[in-house]
């Protein structure tokens, strides 16, 4: 392998594991802190829920973001033209990714209507 693949693959790295470890958290402790049942825990289960919930879909945001700069844009792309991507076009991907992440955060974590936020913002 080349550095460049190397480098990028690095950079992928990090993130993957990071999603990993929210997801392996929620597969292996879900039972255990939904099945305490103490009135304490409740609320401490509910805070747990919305911290593990919007680290998956960051961690999973930025993942995504990663592998479209790195794979698709400076892999694929540069080696197609011949040309590095504008910085815009990445800037405006990201935008695009993390929006669709804090909507689809703030619809399936906190059970808001995505119609409002869309139309609020």
């Amino acid at each position: 392998m080349n550095e460049q693949v190397r480098r990028s693959l690095r950079k992928l790295l990090g993130p993957f594991v990071l999603l990993l470890c929210v997801l392996a958290f929620f597969y292996i402790g879900g039972d255990y802190y939904q099945g305490v049942g103490l009135a304490a825990v409740d609320s401490t289960r509910r805070a747990l829920k919305y911290v593990l919930g919007v680290a998956a879909f960051l961690s999973l945001a930025v993942l995504v973001q990663r592998i479209v700069q790195y794979v698709v844009f400076d892999g694929i792309v540069a080696s197609a033209t011949g040309a590095p991507v504008p910085k815009l076009l990445s800037q405006i991907s990201g935008l695009l990714i993390f929006g669709v992440a804090i909507s689809a955060c703030a619809g399936i974590v906190f059970d808001q209507d995505l119609t409002v936020l869309w139309a609020a913002s």
